[in-house]
């Protein structure tokens, strides 16, 4: 892990005669690339197209970007409400094929995005600015900071992607065969004409480290430019902009920072068996980040979790997007919840999906997550009738008051790509695999106290369940049960009977069957690896399926 002394060379200067226009505050203004037309950025419209970049990013948060990787395993039941949403993903029968529709949202999505960073990274002014930038004895005064923080944005985001791609469409990160085993075609440029064959894990991984290490040089620089001018009296409104987003000030930075990139060298490292560094990184984000005081915490109590998961106003997200009651621009997790109105002054949820037994069955009692994330005591709509304080619904991603105009449940939150929680995770896990179970356990139990569970001993099953507790719903079970080559072996429901007024018994809300409640997914079944379009294969014959499909 790369050391750097953070300087002070910025503090005692007077600083408050700028006025700040960075991203904490996101304009709704931006622009995309169109790829059929030239596209003209300069130091006018730069920070415009840094802002294209976020909305892309953001496009790809949450809604069926997590939902997939959640429904594919066993931490939610289908119900009968369902309408099949999800539910060839859910059940991977017969329907589950290369032409299923949020497999192909999921892989165009994300390739759409990467054309914006594409885009970005190799246009003619950002790379004539970093060009003076990068040079030796370079004179700042000159260079536009505004178009090296975007291509640091870029690059991140880049290595984001990619590795969503990665841990989704390949098989997980192998020393012994990466060099072989296929993952997703690297695309790093425009080129309408070019049919790119899938590169090796090794590829794009190897890939996915060049963008980080791009955008952690290009961002510590900045810092350092930033400080030079001060120094020298020569601060301009672009760096003191620079300066202010790309070290975090607390919590919950609403733009890239350094610690959003060491999150993500955490979890590169952590997918590459590099445990020392995977530890390393997330050790550090745990202890402060980079400037050592952000103050990333745990959540305190009841009250804090409440702050944190319903109002988004917590101390544990390395990186929180903005939103605003008139703007969302991602996804919504609402497959949980499916509200509705009921009059003027009520409503009722009709879930496609609620938690299973096992995901329920994991927690303690008194454990915050359970008493926060789910509840028994919205309305549900079952067969006509409205059921209450019966059925165990998935509140985590129930919506934030202020993104919501109506009493009717909605599911938006702040997207939240990086939370401190995971950090401890990752520093359990690789810690212990990295041959230092004293800090696995340090790490596991403080987790486990703020959350109101018994600590417990560091082995790797008791990690991997407090991954299943922790992370729910965050899209991170896929990648977590491949990672480990474990898969599951059922997801049993809570048997919900309800007697009605009319003597009738309502019972089988979450349908059985070896695909639904019963459902076997062992290491080795060929649906850990997501089908490649059958659209895409058909514009592409340089493209290979994966097997089973």
């Amino acid at each position: 892990m790369k050391q750097y002394k953070l300087l002070s060379l910025l503090a005692g200067v007077s600083l408050m005669a700028f006025t700040s226009c960075d991203l904490e505050e996101m304009p709704t203004t931006d622009i995309g690339f169109d790829n059929n037309e030239e596209t003209v950025v300069n130091g006018a419209n730069i920070q415009n197209f840094e802002n294209g970049l976020y909305s892309a990013f953001r496009a790809t948060q949450y809604g069926t970007f997590s939902e997939v990787p959640e429904l594919m395993c066993d931490g939610f039941n289908e119900t009968i409400n369902s309408g099949n949403y999800f539910g060839p993903v859910h059940r991977t029968d017969d329907s589950f094929t290369s032409s299923n529709q949020d497999v192909e949202s999921i892989w165009g999505s994300y390739y759409s995005a990467i054309v914006n960073y594409n885009n970005v990274i190799n246009n003619d002014y950002v790379n004539e600015q970093e060009a003076a930038f990068m040079v030796e004895d370079a004179d700042y005064t000159q260079v536009d900071a505004y178009a090296i923080r975007a291509l640091g944005v870029a690059h991140f985001f880049r290595a984001y992607t990619y590795m969503q791609l990665a841990r989704l469409f390949a098989k997980d990160y192998e020393p012994s065969t990466a060099a072989t085993d296929l993952c997703v075609p690297l695309v790093l440029e425009y080129n309408q004409e070019e049919k790119p064959a899938r590169a090796t894990v090794e590829a794009v991984y190897g890939q996915i480290k060049k963008d980080l290490d791009a955008a952690d040089q290009y961002f510590m620089k900045l810092y350092e430019a930033a400080a030079q001018l001060s120094q020298a009296n020569q601060l301009t409104q672009s760096y003191y902009d620079c300066y202010n987003t790309i070290l975090p000030s607390g919590p919950g930075s609403e733009s890239v920072t350094l610690d959003a990139i060491y999150a993500l060298y955490a979890r590169y490292y952590l997918d590459t068996h590099n445990y020392p560094e995977a530890a390393t990184y997330a050790m550090k984000l745990i202890s402060g980040g980079i400037t050592g005081k952000t103050g990333y915490a745990l959540a305190e109590g009841a009250k804090g979790m409440q702050q944190e998961y319903t109002y988004d106003q917590g101390t544990e997200p390395i990186f929180q997007m903005a939103a605003s009651l008139a703007e969302n621009g991602s996804g919504t997790n609402d497959a949980y919840l499916q509200g509705y109105a009921n009059g003027a002054s009520s409503y009722y949820l009709d879930p496609w999906y609620i938690p299973s037994a096992k995901l329920l069955n994991a927690y303690e009692d008194q454990d915050l997550r359970l008493l926060t994330w789910f509840s028994r005591n919205e309305p549900v709509l079952w067969e006509g009738w409205l059921i209450t304080r019966t059925i165990n619904i998935f509140t985590k991603y129930y919506g934030n008051p202020e993104l919501n105009n109506s009493i009717v449940p909605n599911g938006r939150q702040h997207v939240k790509p990086f939370m401190i929680g995971e950090m401890y995770l990752i520093a359990a896990e690789a810690s212990l695999q990295a041959g230092d179970p004293t800090t696995a356990a340090t790490k596991l139990n403080e987790l486990q106290t703020m959350r109101g569970a018994t600590p417990t001993a560091a082995t790797m099953e008791n990690i991997q369940n407090e991954w299943f507790k922790e992370t729910v719903g965050e899209g991170l079970r896929f990648s977590c049960l491949k990672r480990w080559h474990i898969g599951y072996n059922g997801r049993p429901a809570r048997d919900y009977s309800v007697q009605l007024p009319t003597g009738k018994t309502l019972s089988g809300y979450t349908p059985a069957g070896t695909d639904r409640t019963q459902k076997n997914m062992p290491a080795d079944d060929p649906n850990w690896l997501l089908p490649i379009p059958s659209y895409d294969i058909q514009l592409n014959d340089n493209l290979v399926q994966n097997p089973g499909y």
